[in-house]
C-alpha cells in the first residue's frame, strides 16, 4: 500500500478542485467532517469486494473456564476474516456454530463427537463452545475506518482510490454553494465501480475457493469432520 495522504493534504484537494482555496464559505472543519463520511462509504466498497483482504488486524483470547465463554469483540471490531484456535496440540480453523445449535454446544462432551471448538459473533462480544480444558483462539477481522481528525492524520488510497472520497467531498461542497455537483458525484460513482471491480483481484491467479457447507449434526452420515461427507 502505497498512495498514503494526509487530512491536510486532501483538505487542500477538496479546496483546489472546487475553487474555494480561499473561500471560507466552506471551513476546514465542514470539509473534515465531509471527507471521514465520503472516506468511511469508500472503505465500505473495499473491504465488502475483496478476495484478500486489504486491513486485518488480529486479537488473541485465552479460553480456561466458563467465565471465558462470552468475551469482547476488539473495540475497531468490523467484520470477520477467520477464526483459529489451539486445542490439544492442534490448530483449527473454528467454524461458527447457529443460533439453533446453541444449546447442544453447553454439553461439553459433545466436542469428543462434533470436533473443536466453535465461535458465534453476538452483539459485541464473540462467545466460545464448549469449553472444556483451556484453549487459544485468534481472531483475526477486518478493522473498521479510525476517523481522521488531525491534519497529519493519513488514509491510504491503494491506488488513488482516495480520489472517490475527494469526489464526493467536492460534490457536497458545491451543493451548499448552489452549484452543480453532478460532474464530481459522476466521477465518484465511477472510481467506485472500478474498486468494486479491482479489489477482488488481489490475487487474480488463485481465485478462492467454494466452500460446501453441511452441518455438524448429520447423525445418519456422521459428523462431517470425520470425512464421512
Amino acid at each position: 500500500m502505497a498512495r498514503v495522504r494526509t487530512m491536510q493534504d486532501l483538505i487542500l484537494d477538496c479546496r483546489q478542485r472546487a475553487d474555494m482555496e480561499n473561500s471560507e464559505f466552506c471551513t476546514d472543519t465542514e470539509i473534515e467532517e465531509l471527507l471521514n463520511q465520503e472516506l468511511a462509504e469508500l472503505y465500505n466498497h473495499i473491504w465488502t469486494g475483496e478476495d484478500k483482504p486489504h486491513y486485518r488486524n488480529q486479537a488473541v483470547y485465552n479460553v480456561a473456564s466458563q467465565a471465558d465463554a462470552l468475551q469482547a469483540l476488539p473495540i475497531d471490531f468490523l467484520s470477520v476474516q477467520e477464526v483459529m484456535c489451539s486445542y490439544a496440540g492442534y490448530t483449527y480453523n473454528m467454524l461458527p456454530f447457529m443460533a439453533s445449535e446453541h444449546a447442544s454446544y453447553q454439553n461439553e462432551q459433545w466436542i469428543t463427537y462434533m470436533g473443536p471448538p466453535v465461535y458465534r459473533i453476538q452483539a459485541g462480544n464473540i462467545e466460545f463452545a464448549p469449553v472444556p480444558t483451556g484453549y487459544t483462539v485468534t481472531l483475526f477481522y477486518t478493522p473498521c475506518l479510525s476517523r481522521l481528525v488531525n491534519p497529519s492524520d493519513t488514509f491510504d488510497g491503494i491506488n488513488g482510490w482516495e480520489v472517490a472520497a475527494i469526489y464526493g467531498t467536492v460534490a457536497q461542497m458545491l451543493q451548499k454553494q448552489e452549484s452543480d455537483p453532478s460532474f464530481y458525484e459522476s466521477r465518484k460513482a465511477r472510481i467506485l465501480n472500478d474498486v468494486d471491480a479491482w479489489t477482488a483481484k488481489r490475487d487474480a491467479a488463485n481465485p478462492e475457493r467454494i466452500q460446501e457447507t453441511v452441518s455438524r449434526f448429520d447423525f445418519v452420515q456422521g459428523p462431517f469432520w470425520l470425512g464421512t461427507k
